[in-house]
């Protein structure tokens, strides 16, 4: 119950007023300047994908094995709390996976693989296989404390940054609601990981 409470006193500090997002819009590299403490990690409260302001949907820990991997955040620009509603709505969004422990580039691509492959029917897979390899190829291995995100701007497609420094982007809306597929759909790799960047846990 605590942790419930506290995650909705972040989500409304992150879902700010139209007048404070314009007042935080200025801010450089896309962040806001307000942050949350969360599991030792420091997150952006708001973000800014393109012209658009995204505030903190939901946090989760990648666990697997007893170990902690990561904790993944969600940023969208309004409250949602289900994965067709994301989709119906597809708008700018920001999946932030912040490191607790080094991973191998092979673990990585892997997990990826394997996300693609249990959410993204095989057809589609088909049609979009030149875009995950490309996709894949712009990761490096995460060292603990490092950050990976993927956003996504409707004007430019899907962008890969690493510790702030951006490694490149994949155009296309469907490749995108594959992307969102690997940590939101219906056969995640960690259902609580889902659940928290949904605000569910």
């Amino acid at each position: 119950m605590k942790k419930r409470l506290a995650l909705l006193a972040i989500l409304a500090l992150a879902f700010t007023s139209p007048l404070m997002a314009e007042e935080q819009s200025a801010q450089p590299h896309g962040e806001a300047d307000r942050t949350v403490e969360i599991e030792g990690f420091s997150l952006p409260a708001e973000v800014e994908i393109g012209e658009k302001t995204l505030g903190l949907n939901g946090t989760g820990i990648r666990r697997a094995f007893f170990r902690d991997y990561y904790l993944g955040a969600l940023y969208l620009p309004e409250p949602m709390s289900s994965t067709a509603e994301i989709i119906s709505r597809h708008g700018p969004s920001r999946i932030s996976l912040n490191f607790i422990r080094d991973v191998s580039l092979s673990r990585m691509q892997s997990a990826l693989e394997d996300g693609f492959e249990d959410n993204t029917p095989a057809s589609e897979r088909e049609a979009l296989a030149e875009e995950i390899e490309t996709f894949k190829d712009f990761f490096e291995p995460p060292q603990e404390g490092d950050r990976i995100d993927i956003d996504y701007d409707p004007e430019r497609g899907t962008i890969v940054s690493i510790n702030g420094e951006e490694k490149g982007v994949v155009e296309g809306a469907e490749f995108n609601l594959a992307v969102l597929r690997i940590f939101l759909g219906e056969n995640p790799a960690d259902t609580d990981l889902r659940d928290g960047m949904l605000g569910m846990d």
